[in-house]
């Protein structure tokens, strides 16, 4: 596909090839920056798109000499009530600074839809930032609203002229500051316990049963926590034989605040008594000033963390969430609802 307007440059938009990897990489580092709380380094690229258990992303350029434009789908995959659920997520979105405003974008976005359409892709689904947001409104995609996040106080005295001030302090990627208070157990320690864990997993997701819920293997939490360069995930569990309950969190500086983000959240079968202890037991560990998780309100996961603790957000604090419907089962419950919504901490954050 070559552009035939004169006043445009001519350029083809094409599937991603391994050749373009070091300018596509430059072009993200140009356009994006490094990413907040990770490096854009070619091990982190090939991570995310070509390590995904979900599958290799769909990948499409815009070029000529050079590469002008990356329009990248990550593969997904959700469980909900009346079967599994193919998704993409949009990310990685990029114009070359000198050529915006040109149409690439949306070439590029029209042919990454057809594709997605064309290999029976159920939907499209991303957390755009606020400048982002109207472009994809423009394109079709709906605005769901902004899932729930919660918090757990846990130095308030710090916390309240934070808030106030709000300084600008970032956690260098890799850096795995002087929070905690004994060594943290790697992510990868809990894939010991790998048979538990598979239990676990099924028993959680039961709890999440009647809503839109990533699914999870643990392929997936090997590849999402255990590999990701530049991120460093912890795990903390209860009952080591067998694994009954379990968070993988991250130690992040947000406005100068220590926190831990509680990527996920699980629990295996009699964990819910012991859910209180586990968060009881998890901030002794840490030097942090809050936790953070996500959870849909009214879900049994709400009401846990609800009791050992946590706080809900005003629904202003959380991230957008978009969806555009492609190739959409009979009677799948409906995506433009947020209550229908199941989503960790991990599946929001942006990487």
């Amino acid at each position: 596909m070559t552009t035939t307007d004169l006043t445009r440059p001519s350029y083809t938009v094409r599937d991603f090839q391994a050749e373009d990897e070091e300018n596509v990489l430059g072009l993200l580092r140009l356009t994006l920056g490094d990413g907040g709380s990770f490096s854009r380094t070619t091990d982190f690229w090939r991570w995310k798109h070509f390590q995904n258990p979900f599958g290799v992303s769909q990948l499409l350029v815009a070029a000529n000499h050079e590469v002008l434009g990356l329009r990248a789908f990550m593969r997904w995959g959700f469980k909900t009530p009346t079967g599994r659920l193919s998704a993409v997520r949009a990310v990685d979105t990029s114009t070359h600074l000198g050529y915006q405003r040109m149409g690439i974008f949306s070439r590029l976005t029209q042919a990454s839809l057809e594709r997605a359409k064309a290999e029976g892709v159920n939907m499209i689904f991303n957390t755009p930032n606020p400048r982002s947001m109207a472009g994809y409104l423009k394109l079709g995609w709906q605005a769901v609203g902004r899932p729930r996040l919660m918090i757990k106080p846990l130095n308030l005295l710090r916390m309240a002229p934070a808030l106030l001030l709000k300084p600008r302090t970032k956690l260098p990627p890799d850096a795995v500051p002087d929070f905690f208070r004994s060594a943290p157990r790697p992510v990868d320690a809990v894939f010991d316990h790998a048979d538990r864990v598979g239990q676990m997993l099924e028993f959680d997701d039961g709890l999440h049963a009647q809503g839109i819920r990533t699914e999870r293997s643990l392929a997936y939490l090997r590849w999402r926590y255990g590999a990701a360069p530049s991120l460093s995930y912890f795990a903390f569990w209860t009952g080591d034989r067998p694994v009954t309950g379990l968070t993988i969190f991250r130690p992040n500086v947000r406005n100068g605040l220590r926190e831990i983000m509680l990527c996920e959240f699980l629990i295996g079968y009699g964990a819910a008594p012991h859910a209180r202890e586990l968060i009881g037991q998890l901030a002794r560990l840490v030097r942090a000033d809050y936790l953070v998780a996500a959870a849909t309100p009214g879900t049994y996961h709400w009401g846990t963390l609800r009791r050992a603790g946590f706080i809900t957000l005003p629904p202003q604090m959380g991230p957008n969430l978009t969806v555009l419907r492609l190739n959409w089962p009979d009677g799948a419950l409906d995506p433009h609802r947020l209550e229908n919504w199941q989503l960790s901490l991990g599946d929001l954050e942006i990487f």
